[in-house]
């Protein structure tokens, strides 16, 4: 999977550098490169936004980084929707905050959307790919560990923030310790944007409140054009398959039609013997077995009426009018069905009398039997006349 997310992620990321000072506004730009042991282009200056794109490339990737006039930096107390406290006037929707949250401190970075309407504006209509925007020094908080003392003021510790405040903007050019070597702030700040773009850490969010999906954009192209290659190749692949497969595909339809014929003998068989089902199912009718009424429907009639205090033994619904004869026709009477059990209780077995009575399929019932043994439990037989 991680293979496949490299396909999708860009080579390098142009980092502009836009630095608003009251109506005036600078641009720098500088490339950091994904391959490692490549050199990191510094930023160098431009007069437009035109003549960056000219310069790196319409097909690079671009992220958008203000700072200056209008753009505010604070550090407060972490809690759910802090950006309220932020907003003295005016609509949390029209700004664009950057931040970084460590469940203590936020460390935020925010400006007003108009202030770069118009530059976003400029990348739509040069059709580059701006994949997003940021403002300040937010993204080196990346860094878990971190002291930085230049533009900005930035000290972490284990992930927490330390300290964030504007710095001297004199020091912008200036190299700063980063791991024992001095490196350009710029070149920190490129870094870390790249890294922040490449891996999305929960605490660490920017460009929120921008509706814009440059990334995604980027990333559908990205996938188009590799699965369009991909499509071709795969059609010229099953062209070629596709001539092997006709032999195969010959001798598959020669085994079905073998497979045919045997199907047609066994449809034949299930013919006959659906027809003796049939010759069966009129021997037992003629029988007379049959009831209009299932043996399991009074079954479960019976059975759901029994009281807990009366044991059954035995049933026969149905019993034979006489033995059983080889090739003689068997014959039931289908009006009886004998009960036979046991209860301590005489009362009980009245009530059930009773209840049985009740059942409109039942046309009487007799208790024909009542045997008490001193040694054993009371035991009945009780026969239940049914209407034909």
């Amino acid at each position: 999977m991680n293979a496949l997310n490299n396909i999708w992620r860009p080579n390098s990321l142009v980092i502009v550098f836009l630095t608003l000072k009251g109506s005036e506004r600078t641009l720098m730009a500088s490339e950091y490169l994904r391959k490692e042991n490549l050199e990191f282009k510094e930023a160098q200056s431009f007069d437009s936004l035109e003549e960056i794109v000219k310069y790196f490339g319409v097909n690079k990737v671009y992220h958008l980084n203000v700072d200056g006039t209008g753009v505010l930096n604070r550090s407060l107390p972490s809690k759910p929707n802090f950006q309220d406290d932020l907003i003295v006037s005016g609509n949390k929707s029209e700004f664009v905050f950057s931040y970084y949250d460590d469940e203590v401190t936020a460390a935020v970075s925010f400006f007003r959307l108009s202030l770069i309407e118009s530059f976003l504006n400029e990348f739509d209509e040069l059709k580059s790919h701006l994949v997003g925007v940021s403002s300040g020094a937010i993204a080196l908080f990346i860094n878990p560990d971190l002291e930085i003392d230049s533009t900005f003021l930035i000290k972490a510790k284990n992930g927490k923030v330390d300290a964030f405040k504007k710095g001297n903007q004199e020091g912008i050019n200036k190299k700063v310790l980063k791991d024992g070597v001095f490196v350009s702030f710029k070149y920190l700040v490129s870094k870390s944007i790249y890294e922040v773009f490449i891996d999305n850490p929960d605490k660490l969010t920017l460009g929120e409140g921008l509706i814009y999906t440059g990334k995604q954009t980027y990333i559908e192209q990205k996938k188009f054009n590799f699965f369009g290659v991909f499509t071709t190749v795969f059609i010229l692949l099953a062209l070629c398959i596709n001539f092997f497969y006709q032999g195969a595909l010959n001798d598959s339809i020669a085994q079905q039609e073998l497979e045919l014929s045997i199907g047609q003998t066994n449809l034949t068989q299930i013919d006959q013997m659906d027809l003796e089902v049939i010759r069966k199912s009129e021997l037992i009718r003629a029988s007379g077995i049959m009831s209009k009424n299932f043996i399991a429907y009074y079954l479960d009639e019976i059975g759901s009426s029994v009281p807990s205090r009366i044991h059954l033994k035995e049933m026969n619904v149905f019993p034979l009018t006489k033995k059983m004869k080889s090739k003689h026709k068997v014959e039931v009477d289908k009006t009886e069905i004998f009960i036979h059990g046991s209860t301590k209780n005489n009362e009980v077995l009245d009530d059930w009398i009773e209840d049985l009575n009740d059942f409109e399929w039942v046309e009487s019932v007799k208790l024909i039997g009542y045997i008490v043994d001193e040694k054993q439990v009371p035991q009945f037989d009780i026969k239940l006349k049914i209407y034909e």
